[in-house]
């Protein structure tokens, strides 16, 4: 069974750009996927695609 949530909230530049770079060394170190799609939008698939969580990093600039 899948289960599907959204949550949203807005961060500071540097909590983001934090996030990040976590985000980018979890996913190297896990071997799981962290790439940027054509819309501009940040997806990180952590632990593996079934039973793991998959983010996705929105950055507007205002």
């Amino acid at each position: 069974m899948q289960h599907t949530v959204h949550m949203f909230y807005k961060l500071n530049y540097h909590f983001y750009t934090a996030l990040f770079a976590v985000l980018q060394q979890l996913s190297d170190s896990n071997g799981t996927k962290f790439y940027k799609e054509v819309d501009g939008t940040y997806h990180c698939h952590l632990l593996l695609k079934e039973t793991g969580i998959k983010l996705i990093l929105r950055r507007y600039r205002i």
